[in-house]
């Protein structure tokens, strides 16, 4: 299905991504979760690369307000549907993002293991 979004609600969801300054935390939340009832109502899907994005956005919140572990489960969610949908650049992002969360979970080792995995297939793809 295509994305139909208003032009309102197109600048509303860029200004989340570009992180506009001056927005607030709960002011994000709120187009977040505008962002969720589209995506309920099938107006937007998760074969659009802003769906990525937003839903990756989300996440941030989660990690923000120190709900890692809701933050991490989106996340892999978010790899699963890069990868699905041939979305290279998120997926790398979202993997980056990954191994944040867990090194606030204090899994550093996890961490570190999952950067490593990052650069190992960056290096073999530059070859």
């Amino acid at each position: 299905m295509a994305l139909v979004l208003n032009d309102q609600q197109r600048l509303s969801f860029e200004e989340v991504l570009d992180r506009k300054k001056g927005l607030s935390l709960n002011e994000l939340s709120r187009r977040l979760a505008e962002f969720e009832q589209l995506a309920a109502e099938g107006l937007i899907t998760e074969d659009e690369h802003i769906y990525h994005r937003l839903l990756m956005e989300t996440a941030r919140i989660n990690a923000i307000r120190g709900n890692y572990p809701k933050a991490f489960e989106i996340l892999a969610v978010v790899q699963q549907l890069c990868v699905t949908h041939g979305n290279r650049d998120c997926e790398l992002c979202c993997r980056n993002n990954m191994a944040l969360v867990k090194k606030e979970l204090g899994e550093i080792f996890e961490a570190i293991d999952l950067w490593q995995k990052l650069l190992q297939e960056e290096l073999e793809l530059k070859r």
